[in-house]
């Protein structure tokens, strides 16, 4: 995330520089409040992808479990509105379909029971566990939002964002990675898993169904025609929120390459 940050505020400062350089073939009217027949309004969608990371230590309830920097897949579809309001910024909004998972696992030898077939004695063993949390959640999501535009080509934006979670899945596994064990006695005990290796599939326990996030963005204009623009995304989610009551701090924050499709409703020339 520091990272991020970085790099935005070291782009800022290019977008500067490069504005500052072509301001008068660029913005060559003087006064910087618009008035309504010159705003320009642009409305389309996006579609995106990228990846989420889950914070903080998520814990069960059904055993004694803790899972840490889960990682997982992310897919994005919005729509999205905005409209100037002084030169060079406007203010918008957008409504989207955000579906994330994540998995985290971790091993750990637990002490297993075994009886000996020659000597009938029974000894605890220690056998390799794999535990596996694998989460899908879905969010349906507005982003009100600021927007920068130094340069026809460039944009940053800031947006918060407001989440309504409605849907989230969690199935939890336990296997054995130890085929066999050798006992005491010289005897070799195949490992096995009666019950099967579900320990849980159901919802997610303790979700916090409200989220909010901020959600830092800088993308590239491309115009299609006169009245229809492309942008390509850089977008990362910043909880504000934790995302679960089960465990400590967690939050699901994850970035996306946004493919953004906008119509622009040109100002008035008649005016």
């Amino acid at each position: 995330m520091k990272l991020l940050f970085k790099i935005l505020i070291a782009a800022a400062f290019i977008s500067l520089f490069i504005t500052s350089a072509f301001s008068q073939k660029t913005f060559n009217r003087e006064n910087p409040i618009l008035p309504s027949e010159e705003k320009i309004t642009e409305y389309g969608f996006y579609i995106g992808l990228g990846a989420n990371n889950q914070s903080g230590i998520f814990k069960t309830e059904w055993c004694n479990c803790e899972f840490q920097n889960g990682t997982g897949f992310g897919l994005t579809l919005g729509g999205i509105y905005e409209t100037e309001f002084v030169r060079r910024l406007r203010w918008g909004a957008a409504i989207e379909y955000d579906m994330r998972s994540f998995t985290s696992s971790y091993m750990e030898r637990e002490g297993i029971e075994f009886t000996s077939q020659t000597t009938g004695i029974k000894e605890t063993v220690p056998v390799l566990f794999r535990y596996k949390a694998k989460a899908g959640i879905s969010y349906i999501s507005l982003i009100p939002y600021l927007k920068y535009v130094p340069a026809d080509f460039l944009f940053f934006r800031m947006g918060l964002g407001g989440s309504f979670v409605v849907g989230a899945g969690l199935t939890h596994t336990k296997d054995a990675l130890d085929a066999t064990v050798k006992l005491s006695t010289g005897e070799i005990a195949s490992v096995s898993q009666p019950n099967g290796n579900l320990l849980y599939s159901g919802k997610f326990p303790g979700v916090n169904t409200f989220q909010y996030s901020l959600e830092p963005a800088i993308g590239l204009t491309f115009p299609i025609g006169e009245r229809l623009n492309f942008s390509p995304v850089f977008q990362y989610s910043v909880p504000l929120s934790n995302f679960t009551t089960s465990g400590d701090n967690v939050k699901i924050s994850g970035w996306r390459i946004l493919l953004e499709f906008r119509f622009v409703d040109l100002p008035d020339k008649n005016h």
